[in-house]
């Protein structure tokens, strides 16, 4: 890939540091006072305003659209920009991918008065970086904006039937019917909102950012960096805390890593605990943490063209796969086995292991299983096994350790795979079009807002094509549930259905973890440990200048 000269002068400073490799070490003990002696309580040191938070994107595209693209890469990038109407609570204690506890954010309160009506009240006095006002205008005229150019969260929007503007500070939603989830649907910053008065004038957004955020656009260098000022009409008083925020972009591990070791990136992102053993080993006093992601990797599949659309050729990928063995080799043994399409540690949610791990495809050991496989193939016309690609996400961390990890159990039943690696740009493009026979794609789940769009007949991610009126009417009735007992049953059976149909192959979710220096104060992890600043992160953090180096 061709950098330009900033990213050029970023590695050149970083090049004494790269002549030497990231050993490997065993985890670090945490520190403990001694037996006799109680610790001391901790001093709660004060936000201080100041400095410019620097850190890296592995990858991103070359725009700035908020609402095209691939949504997690842009969304990296731009993400310090754009506000949702409500938010996760993100807290240090507590998973909100589990709980889903929502609260106000450009909405500062709301009420609900029956199963399908909510009324949002918005704060007053917010600026967008244009300093024009923002109001209930916004939210509706971004609504329509999504659903006249099926965005992304087009899906979540469809389950609004009316949208009401009493006043220019509230908003009255009504939808076509119960949805317990709709609120953690609003909730996700893809459901983000933009200026109604930019939308109206054609605002190119692709070259433009005009938000709510923290941080305002400063300068933009596609494929190399972006800076960014505080903003100063911000309605977090006396936030954000920093001056501004740089980001570098398409640099490779290697040179993050070397720069965070180094004190020049002030977060960093790591695939697995060898990384992380590395990293701390050199920066022992990074502050670190680690979880399973709060999204799938299944084996997408074309299941409305050959071969794919023969279910025997399906439900033989799907018993060829040792997850059990894939675990080891993708996550050294510190992920989780998925079902279909939910995190497999999602307790409650995601079919339990004790079930799970008896049925054909997770059960141990293979060998009823990969005879079953040979025999669906054979009866399906492929006796002596058939060929496919199977592509992936090269510049991505988890696709190919999936994909690689894959190729062996498949080419054992006879599934001869030919492995693609595929640029990101490419790799996301096709994803959209569903340009591909066999992917490994990573499908955003940690809430369900998302069900919709990947499985249903009509949903806007649809990229498999996959068309079951049975599998339509599970989506639906999860989403209208009104109870989560209610919710969690639907949400077990749609998993049961989808295994017996097997229309993408689940594999194994990967244990990564998130790293950040000692001098960035309260800051919390997002969506997994992705360096993925938004809304909730960068709002509160600051940068502490007694620990930060002095060139920085």
């Amino acid at each position: 890939m061709t950098k330009s000269a900033g990213a050029l002068g970023y590695m050149a400073w970083l090049a004494p540091l790269l002549a030497g490799t990231i050993a490997c070490s065993t985890p670090l003990p945490a520190p403990r006072p001694a037996p006799d002696q109680a610790a001391p309580a901790p001093v709660q040191a004060q936000p201080q305003p100041g400095g410019t938070l620097v850190y890296t994107i592995s990858r991103t595209e070359a725009t700035l659209h908020p609402l095209k693209g691939n949504r997690s890469d842009i969304l990296r990038h731009v993400g310090l920009a754009y506000e949702t109407l409500i938010a996760f609570d993100y807290q240090p204690d507590r998973d909100f991918r589990i709980d889903y506890k929502v609260v106000p954010w450009l909405a500062e309160s709301w009420e609900q008065p029956d199963a399908r009506t909510y009324v949002f009240r918005l704060r007053r006095g917010v600026k967008w970086h244009d300093g024009q006002e923002f109001t209930a205008a916004d939210v509706a005229g971004t609504f329509e904006w999504i659903i006249e150019e099926k965005f992304s969260p087009a899906d979540i929007v469809r389950q609004i039937a009316a949208v009401e503007q009493p006043d220019p500070y509230t908003l009255k939603l009504t939808l076509r019917e119960p949805s317990l989830g709709f609120l953690a649907g609003l909730a996700d910053q893809n459901t983000l909102v933009a200026p109604k008065h930019a939308i109206d004038a054609k605002l190119d957004f692709a070259k433009n950012v005009v938000g709510t955020g923290a941080f305002k656009l400063q300068s933009y260098q596609p494929n190399n960096e972006s800076r960014w000022v505080k903003h100063g009409d911000y309605w977090q008083s006396g936030r954000p805390y920093p001056d501004g925020a740089r980001q570098f972009f398409n640099l490779d591990q290697a040179a993050s890593t070397a720069a965070f070791v180094a004190g020049k990136n002030d977060l960093l992102a790591v695939a697995d605990k060898a990384e992380l053993d590395g990293v701390v080993k050199q920066k022992p006093d990074a502050r670190f943490l680690g979880q399973i992601a709060g999204y799938t990797l299944p084996l997408y599949l074309r299941v409305d063209r050959p071969p794919f659309n023969d279910g025997r050729v399906r439900r033989a990928m799907h018993l060829a796969v040792d997850r059990q063995a894939l675990l080891k080799t993708a996550t050294f043994g510190e992920g989780s086995i998925d079902p279909p399409f939910v995190p497999g540690w999602r307790a409650g949610w995601a079919l339990p292991p004790e079930e799970l791990l008896s049925l054909p495809g997770y059960r141990q050991p293979k060998d009823q299983d990969r005879a079953e496989a040979r025999r669906l193939l054979a009866e399906a016309g492929y006796p002596n096994g058939l060929s496919f690609k199977l592509e992936y996400n090269s510049q991505g961390i988890a696709p190919p350790r999936i994909a690689v990890g894959v190729e062996p159990h498949l080419k054992a039943v006879g599934l001869n795979v030919e492995l693609e690696p595929l640029e990101t740009a490419l790799s996301n493009k096709r994803e959209r079009e569903g340009d591909f026979d066999a992917a490994a794609f990573v499908t955003v789940s940690d809430n369900f807002a998302r069900l919709y769009e990947y499985n249903h007949s009509k949903g806007s991610l649809n990229s498999a094509h996959i068309a079951d009126p049975r599998l339509d009417q599970l989506i639906e009735a999860f989403n209208a549930a009104l109870t989560e007992p209610e919710r969690r049953k639907a949400a077990l059976e749609m998993q049961r259905h989808m295994l017996d149909q097997v229309y993408s192959i689940p594999t194994v979710n990967l244990a990564a973890f998130g790293l950040w220096q000692p001098w960035v104060k309260d800051y919390l992890l997002s969506h997994g440990p992705v360096v993925r600043p938004i809304q909730a992160t960068v709002s509160r953090l600051w940068l502490d200048p007694a620990l930060m180096p002095k060139d920085r």
